[in-house]
């Protein structure tokens, strides 16, 4: 199986590590992370999406694609706290998965549990 190489997802993943190695400000870029199976009938894609409210999230399938897109929210500390790194998700995604080949778009069925979208 062939996969679409995503420049997008390098490039966010250089700058996770880029941000790591020098300590710098909290980010609100996040990119979830994926898992593309195929099945003898059909392709079940999971993507990590820790801390999510489930109604802040946003499924779209078209015949050779499916686009997750959702914004999660940083916890608010208290008075005279504040971050000074912090590598948990927060803002807005967006990520899109192409597909090797057509699916049935209007039957795809999602589940969303313990921060794990199927």
């Amino acid at each position: 199986m062939m996969l679409a190489y995503n420049p997008f997802a390098e490039m966010e993943r250089m700058q996770r590590e880029f941000d790591r190695v020098f300590n710098s400000e909290v980010t609100s870029r996040w990119t979830p992370a994926i898992d593309l199976q195929e099945t003898p009938d059909s392709y079940v894609l999971k993507a990590f999406l820790p801390s999510l409210d489930a109604e802040a999230l946003n499924i779209e399938a078209a015949k050779k694609a499916v686009a997750i897109s959702g914004k999660t929210n940083r916890p608010q500390l208290d008075e005279g706290h504040k971050y000074l790194y912090s590598e948990f998700p927060a803002g807005e995604f967006r990520r899109v998965v192409n597909l090797p080949e057509a699916i049935a778009h209007t039957e795809v069925k999602a589940d969303y549990v313990d921060g794990v979208l199927t």
